[in-house]
């Protein structure tokens, strides 16, 4: 992914690994504390070292697999399918900041509130109105 960052009236382009795109990534994302903690220490001690330097752009299916194949030996299944989910992750997050900028606009404001409660007039025009059905006619 490259980074565009605007200086003296243009945009400057810089390339980012994958590592950078992953530290991006996992400070934004929006997930549980156990979540966020397991996939830091996966990729920490799996993917960093096998791709986390390499620019993602350049990144391609044989390397993800090499790495998968690398890993299948010695990692549960499961563990190696959380680590492919990982590497998606990333490339998604990726994919939406490069092509759709406000995916990761954060909307705050004052929020409102409902009051959802009435006054003790109401009510009691309420109570009369119910002890004392009108009825209709058709």
């Amino acid at each position: 992914m490259k980074k565009q960052e605007f200086e003296n009236g243009i945009y400057i382009t810089k390339s980012k690994n994958f590592d950078d795109v992953f530290n991006e990534y996992i400070r934004s994302a929006d997930i549980r504390e156990r979540t966020f903690s397991s996939r830091k220490q996966l990729y920490s001690k799996i993917i960093k070292k096998y791709l986390g330097h390499i620019d993602i752009t350049k990144i391609n299916y044989d390397l993800i697999q090499e790495l998968l194949n690398n890993y299948e030996k010695t990692y549960s299944h499961n563990t190696c399918k959380v680590v492919k989910s990982i590497i998606n992750i990333v490339f998604v997050y990726a994919y939406y900041i490069k092509r759709i900028p406000y995916s990761r606009l954060n909307i705050s404001g004052k929020k409102e509130t409902k009051n959802n409660t009435i006054t003790i007039a109401q009510f009691n025009t309420l109570i009369e109105s119910l002890s004392h059905p009108t009825s209709i006619k058709r």
